[in-house]
């Protein structure tokens, strides 16, 4: 009888460890289940909130340059030919889907490794869209959209030094700073360089 009552005791006990840790089994099951929807759904939101503003901030900006000779004092060709100014136009094309500034934009020169200080450095005024010519302004790209500037350069009429200083000049480059993006920078061509000029890609 007391074997009996043991056995019976003992079954029981069995089952209740048995149905615990079924119970905890399936707890952890559920919990995991809901731990991975929670997952994946608080994954999907962020993919597609974040993804989609990631794609449309990506993308290049695209920028072609012509630089020439607008101006000289003499035949082409000649000796004591002058260069007296040089134009150079920039196409900016924004492959992003939201607009992009261009913060600043110049035309710079060096000797050696110096650049050129106030006073040797020649004139810059800027155009766009057929506009009046005047100092650079902050340019909005908006995307897909190219957009043109002309940046004419000049010493100045009767300034030998800025005439010298360009002329003396034996490295010249473009650059331009956009917000959200690298800084674009090329070489051009020195001032007195009459080769017929190509579009030079950035």
């Amino acid at each position: 009888m007391v074997d009996a009552v043991v056995r019976r005791m003992n079954d029981q006990i069995v089952t209740g460890i048995v149905r615990v840790a079924a119970d905890q089994i399936i707890m952890g099951i559920i919990s995991g289940i809901v731990s991975g929807i929670v997952v994946a759904v608080v994954s999907g939101v962020l993919f597609v909130v974040l993804v989609p503003r990631w794609l449309r901030k990506s993308g290049k900006v695209d920028c072609e340059l012509l630089w020439e000779v607008a101006r000289g004092a003499g035949s082409a060709g000649s000796p004591g030919r002058e260069v007296q100014q040089r134009q150079l136009t920039v196409t900016f094309k924004n492959h992003k889907d939201v607009p992009v500034t261009v913060r600043s934009m110049k035309a710079v020169f060096y000797r050696g490794n110096k650049l050129l200080d106030e006073q040797e450095h020649p004139h810059v005024q800027f155009t766009r869209n057929g506009g009046r010519p005047g100092p650079f302004q902050l340019v909005s790209l908006p995307p897909f959209e190219p957009v043109t500037l002309r940046v004419t350069v000049y010493p100045g009429n009767d300034e030998p030094t800025r005439q010298r200083a360009v002329e003396e000049a034996d490295r010249v480059e473009f650059v331009a700073e956009i917000e959200g993006y690298k800084t674009k920078r090329t070489g051009l061509a020195l001032w007195n360089d009459e080769t017929p000029p190509k579009t030079q890609r950035v």
